[in-house]
């Protein structure tokens, strides 16, 4: 009866490659006979090596690609359609026709170069982004086994089904043509060569566990959306010689702030009622990040409405300094703020018009215009 890989990985057919490599990192933690008591090694070991066997085949796209079509293991006897018509390897139809043109077997092997790069976010506050701050990052990841290369053995036999060549011959009829088509064994995807004893390290696995801790620098004044890249640090996969990077993006944490950021730019808002506006007055922040005990602005006599004031450094750090601090000014004024004003209006009425003579309703509606 032909394997079930996917059910072996416990997942549902069809899965992509990296829901498949993370519930093999999963169950291979689960089911490592030296994870489990002596009462559940024989059946952890079973349950291992299913793993392994589902895993090597799984993630490899063209053995993957076989075992989908033809429900079969590469170099499985009955695999493809009835009448002597299955294939030991995977078809293609280009490599038929280029025997023609010295064409051949296409060996594989891992891809020169990185795999995919795995990226992660840091939240960070107002303050680690002011003054700069260091993290430790622990890292979970697999690596190669060092003893066997990432190989899953200690030593290889020549593959039984293509007696070492790594390719295989195959007779195809297509209606009244007879042709011989000559593609890589399955069995030993093209290399010649077959597994031999396990390796005890990693358990044929062909990986460890290789934790490792990052040191994360943040320098002041970075912003949220930069990257930090440690080269090469990821884990193995299979099918690439190298690891990919680790990829940290910088991002703004969840915190209540009185400001906020616009690259150097800090922006903040204060509300004042009337008598403050005309008085002039102070807004004090307690959470400036360069500020610990508090920030103490000052507010002009006679600021306007939804007036913005600047202030020069005391924004976040960029390269030449410090940048801007914007506040928005809100003016709120209530009844009896602007009842005291009518009262009162020859004393205030230069404050706010010409000094020619208006009526007294006329300055009220022009001062509750200018204020609200």
């Amino acid at each position: 009866m032909p394997k079930d890989l996917y059910g072996a990985l416990e997942l549902q057919r069809g899965a992509d490659p990296s829901e498949i490599r993370k519930q093999y990192l999963k169950l291979s933690r689960l089911y490592h006979p030296d994870k489990v008591s002596n009462d559940q090694k024989a059946a952890a070991e079973e349950k291992f090596k299913a793993i392994s066997e589902a895993y090597e085949v799984l993630s490899d796209d063209e053995k993957k690609s076989y075992y989908d079509q033809t429900g079969q293991l590469p170099g499985e006897a009955g695999g493809g359609g009835g009448g002597g018509g299955g294939m030991p390897f995977p078809f293609d139809m280009n490599q038929m026709f280029g025997m023609f043109g010295g064409g051949g077997p296409r060996p594989r092997g891992r891809h020169p170069g990185k795999a995919p790069s795995r990226k992660t976010q840091i939240p960070l506050s107002l303050k680690d982004f002011y003054y700069g701050r260091t993290l430790q990052i622990n890292l979970e990841r697999n690596r190669f086994c060092i003893d066997c290369k990432g190989e899953g053995c200690i030593n290889t036999v020549s593959c039984g089904d293509c007696g070492g060549q790594g390719v295989r011959r195959q007779i195809i009829q297509m209606g009244p043509m007879i042709m011989e088509n000559t593609g890589p064994c399955g069995r030993c995807a093209g290399s010649g060569k077959g597994k031999g004893d396990p390796c005890a390290p990693c358990g044929g696995s062909k990986f460890i566990k290789r934790d490792k801790i990052l040191q994360l620098v943040i320098k002041k004044g970075m912003k949220p959306g930069d990257t930090v890249v440690f080269s090469g640090e990821s884990s193995h996969i299979e099918g690439f010689q190298e690891a990919g990077d680790v990829i940290v993006e910088l991002q703004t944490a969840d915190e209540e702030s009185s400001f906020v950021r616009d690259v150097g730019l800090l922006k903040a808002t204060a509300t004042i009622c009337l008598g403050e506006s005309l008085c002039g007055s102070k807004a004090i922040f307690s959470d400036h990040p360069g500020y610990p005990d508090g920030l103490v602005l000052d507010i002009p006599i006679g600021v306007q409405n939804k007036s913005v004031l600047v202030f020069n450094g005391l924004g976040m750090p960029i390269d030449s300094g410090f940048g801007e601090l914007h506040l928005t000014v809100l003016v709120k004024t209530s009844k009896e703020e602007l009842d005291v004003l009518k009262n009162n209006l020859p004393y205030f009425q230069g404050l706010f018009v010409r000094p020619e003579k208006v009526s007294g309703e006329k300055a009220v509606s022009f001062v509750a215009q200018r204020f609200h």
